[in-house]
């Protein structure tokens, strides 16, 4: 549906009649209409749930800040379990977010059985 309103709006093109009409449109052409759409329209609106590059920019910058204040609060003495929990925003294109640490058989399933992996050091209260 909006795909069909967008044709209509974007390119005063019937969708129906560029799909199956007398004169219809390449497959081709009508994939490159289709990736022109802009970020605004309702088809791009439908599938990334109105989130847009400024906000995924915008929550990327928050949440990298979190990590520098916890780093900084680390770096200036502050315990391990006084450190603040890191921002987490919520993507709505995102259906799940990973709720598990790496373990160390992920990390070496990506960088192989050749890296040596160092056990965080206990605190000591």
């Amino acid at each position: 549906m909006e795909l069909e309103a967008d044709f209509q709006r974007e390119y005063n093109l019937d969708l129906a009649q560029c799909l199956w009409g007398k004169k219809k449109l390449s497959a081709r052409k009508i994939f490159v209409l289709v990736a022109q759409l802009g970020p605004e329209t309702a088809t791009a609106k439908y599938f990334t749930k109105g989130w847009n590059e400024e906000k995924e920019l915008l929550a990327t910058l928050i949440e990298l800040m979190g990590v520098s204040r916890a780093e900084f609060l680390a770096a200036n003495g502050v315990k391990q379990s006084q450190l603040p929990p890191p921002i987490q925003i919520t993507r709505p294109y995102i259906s799940q977010r990973i709720k598990r640490k790496a373990e160390p058989s992920d990390i070496k399933q990506i960088f192989g059985e050749g890296i040596i992996i160092r056990e965080p050091k206990e605190e000591v209260n």
